[in-house]
């Protein structure tokens, strides 16, 4: 590992062996499915609804056991993903509100509402995978900035939860890509950008506004209120604006009856209640346990030597407080739900602690005189 990380490589080339890792992940659901592209969708073979919606508008689908996955709520989204057709698209949503605020996804993998039907699973698909890529490219290139290795881009590629949202056809890997770019952008001082990647990712996954909020609180005590606000305030807007719109569309809407949500609770109060769920899954209590762990660690480094992706991060760090049981209790929920949470940590435990983050502008001290 220390060999690896030794060598130096092109941001550039590290993002594209994340992109080369995304198509192999997608390859290994699409070969045993008989390249179905279905396969992408998550639909369960218990989701009745989804799965009949899913045939009705493109023949025969593969089917996963039980109630399947995101995916299957993201596609009927693109189908309509400016919600023109509540009655026919979104009543098929488990909790149309809560569904329909992660647009940015549907939107593109539907071309707007353009797309033919036949094409929305390859474009959910391909859409992880190039995010995996750029995500990899920039965490490579933060990395590089904080003196470590490019090779700790891989950090984003890797993450466990990452690669769980590709297979489950979910909008994460998009939304933490975003925020990734958004941070980086931050560092460059290129307020646009940042802002813009930062509109994006809130809209692709709506708590991804903590990462936001993280970065922009660092930003505050780094530059001054106005640059953060001009980094935090057009993401809070977009989402707010976006509200506004749903509650419109969606305010006749009979949608079909919906499953148990996710509450939130008092602080670490899923955690708490997971123990006993950990007890019956060896894999579940050992990934809980090192989550919990990383969590104490990461949360001190991240207070101590601040960075625009940890901090950012950290806003994570109080979700995970909140959230319930159900996302606690499995290895496959917590890091999905805290991926951020693992390519921060890992790019600080392998980055110099004496590097910092230096403006694209900053001018190196002049050498001493030496005496003659």
């Amino acid at each position: 590992m220390n060999r690896l990380l030794r060598r130096r490589a092109s941001p550039l080339v590290v993002g594209v062996v994340g992109l080369v890792f995304g198509v192999l992940l997608s390859l290994r659901l699409l070969v045993p499915a008989g390249w179905d592209p279905s396969v992408f969708l998550a639909l369960g073979e218990e989701s009745t609804l989804q799965t009949e919606y899913a045939q009705r508008m493109l023949g025969e689908v593969v089917t996963r056991d039980l109630q399947g996955h995101d995916g299957k709520f993201f596609f009927i989204q693109a189908t309509d993903p400016l919600l023109l057709d509540p009655p026919d698209h979104a009543a098929f949503l488990d909790r149309p509100r809560y569904r329909a605020q992660r647009m940015l996804y549907p939107l593109l993998a539907g071309g707007f509402g353009l797309f033919p039907v036949s094409w929305i699973p390859w474009a959910m698909a391909g859409l992880s995978v190039l995010a995996l890529g750029l995500g990899s490219w920039w965490t490579a290139e933060i990395a590089r900035r904080e003196g470590g290795s490019p090779w700790l881009g891989l950090a984003f590629a890797l993450n466990l939860g990452l690669v769980s949202e590709l297979f489950v056809g979910g909008s994460g890997v998009l939304a933490f890509a975003l925020a990734v770019g958004g941070a980086l952008a931050v560092m460059r001082d290129r307020t646009g950008w940042a802002a813009a990647a930062f509109v994006g990712a809130s809209l692709a996954r709506e708590v991804t506004i903590l990462f936001v909020f993280g970065v922009a609180v660092l930003h505050w005590r780094r530059r001054g209120w106005r640059p953060a606000l001009a980094v935090f305030a057009p993401a809070a807007v977009a989402v707010d604006v976006w509200w506004i719109y749903l509650a419109i569309r969606l305010r006749d809407l009979v949608s079909v009856p919906t499953i148990q949500g996710i509450d939130l609770r008092f602080p670490f109060a899923g955690l708490t209640a997971a123990l006993s769920v950990w007890s019956q899954d060896a894999v579940d209590l050992a990934f809980g346990l090192v989550m919990a762990a990383i969590l104490i660690l990461f949360t001190v480094r991240a207070v101590r030597r601040p960075t625009y992706l940890s901090a950012g991060a950290l806003g994570f760090v109080a979700l995970a407080a909140i959230v319930d049981v159900q996302v606690w209790g499995r290895y496959f929920d917590i890091s999905r739900a805290l991926a951020p949470i693992l390519t921060a940590y890992a790019v600080a435990v392998f980055t110099p602690r004496r590097s910092a983050e230096l403006p694209e502008t900053a001018t190196p001290r002049a050498p001493a005189a030496q005496s003659p």
